[in-house]
């Protein structure tokens, strides 16, 4: 394959990453304008069993503006937890989402900005890597960094 058409996968691949972050944050700042803030008690730690070790995602358990009791799974998982059993915090939802259940956020940084910038991050480093090896492409595949050792005086190259 010619360097010409890889480069191209590898920057539309980048482009619909970038493009994928920027409708999930525009998405992330709707969902936020019409949110609800409740409160919402973890009620369990599921641990996740990974080749690269165990991770670890809350349990949340919140009372919607119905009065109904609904509990959700956060959508990211780390190790060490992020949470302990019985701790309370803040959980978004949307009560005009009809599905509103399955977009329920933990109210912290992480749960809300995780994939907007995790999309445009990948994105980013896709299209940096195109640009890096189209500079090294027209380089000659060749790139001197720093000062370069000056060859022999007596015309000896060892």
């Amino acid at each position: 394959m010619k360097f010409k058409h890889l480069a191209t996968i590898f920057s539309i691949i980048g482009i619909g990453f970038l493009v994928g972050g920027l409708i999930d944050y525009q998405k992330t700042v709707e969902f936020l304008e019409n949110a609800i803030v409740v409160s919402g008690e973890v009620t369990e730690i599921q641990k996740i069993r990974r080749a690269d070790g165990p991770v670890y995602k809350p349990v949340i358990r919140y009372t919607d503006h119905t009065g109904k009791q609904r509990e959700f799974v956060a959508n990211y998982a780390t190790n060490p937890p992020a949470y302990f059993e019985g701790e309370i915090l803040e959980v978004l939802y949307d009560p005009n989402d009809p599905e509103y259940p399955l977009h329920v956020r933990v109210n912290d940084g992480f749960g809300r900005w995780l994939r907007p910038v995790g999309l445009s991050v990948f994105g980013g480093f896709f299209l940096l890597v195109v640009g890096f090896a189209s500079y090294l492409y027209r380089k000659g595949g060749e790139v001197k960094f720093g000062k370069q050792p000056e060859s022999p005086q007596d015309g000896y190259d060892f």
